[in-house]
């Protein structure tokens, strides 16, 4: 089953890999830690983030996704 990105998400950082690429965290009403990559063969789910986090911004360095920043609303 492939897995449903919300297209309505929002607040969500992107970096592009050797994968594809990825969408990282954001909104769509509530927070999500969701991590999603597109690439030719569609959507696919990645691991999730350890906590949900909106306005954040991804670097790559090597073979590793930093986020960085934003905010999760506590």
């Amino acid at each position: 089953m492939a897995f449903k990105i919300y297209f309505s998400i929002w607040g969500y950082a992107t970096v592009t890999t050797s994968q594809g690429a990825l969408i990282i965290g954001g909104s769509y009403g509530s927070l999500v830690a969701t991590v999603a990559c597109y690439n030719n063969t569609g959507w696919s789910r990645l691991d999730d983030l350890q906590s949900v986090r909106h306005y954040s911004r991804a670097i790559i360095n090597g073979d590793k996704v930093y986020v960085i920043g934003g905010n999760d609303n506590k």
